[in-house]
């Protein structure tokens, strides 16, 4: 449908170019056939066959470049777009969507040893209502540096709801990683809360 339009634009564009450039090498050519029959001309009788060449190359390069630019253009656009899709958007996290797409990858290639940690943001409601959804956002986006920056070292965090997170930890040193990552979240919890006044 729209997919086969666009395709059967570009594929029209490009027979034309192609065959431009095709009708403008054979004129070429003909002028120098012409020249070297009516002339009799021996010195350099591909003079013109070699402009139309040159031009020929031109014109196919300047397309390419431009449809390089273009493939450019829509590859960002689709990275964004991916970036949007599987990153939360007050946090910068990896979202609920990206979760889902790990498990996938982990439910195949895991060989058992992982650890999911999951967290909430208690008393966020309370916070809400209070003081304002403002600074319940505050409060959300300072659980996901806490999160981000213990458990998202050596492993990945994501934010899979309102107030939830999960962190996952896999691989040899798992075990080990998770006790790296608890200490440090202990420890940036405490100083976020003796900082924290409302």
């Amino acid at each position: 449908t729209i997919n086969s339009f666009i395709h059967n634009k570009v594929e029209r564009k490009l027979y034309s170019v192609l065959g431009l450039s095709f009708i403008m090498v054979t004129i070429t050519g003909l002028i120098d056939l012409i020249r070297y029959r009516i002339a009799r001309s021996t010195t350099d009788t591909g003079l013109f066959l070699r402009i139309g060449l040159f031009f020929f190359i031109i014109i196919l390069g300047t397309y390419t470049l431009k449809d390089l630019l273009a493939l450019s253009k829509i590859g960002m656009k689709a990275e964004l777009m991916q970036k949007l899709a599987y990153n939360d958007a007050l946090t910068g996290m990896l979202n609920r969507m990206a979760f889902v797409e790990y498990e996938k990858e982990i439910a195949i290639q895991s060989d058992g040893k992982i650890i999911f940690v999951q967290f909430d943001i208690n008393n966020l409601k309370k916070v809400n209502d209070v003081y304002g959804h403002s600074e319940g956002d505050k409060h959300i986006i300072a659980a996901a540096n806490v999160i981000s920056q213990s458990f998202g070292i050596n492993g990945k965090s994501y934010r899979t709801g309102g107030d939830e997170f999960i962190a996952v930890i896999s691989g040899k040193k798992y075990e080990e990683y998770f006790e790296i990552a608890k200490v440090k979240f202990i420890e940036l919890i405490n100083k976020y809360n003796m900082e924290y006044t409302p």
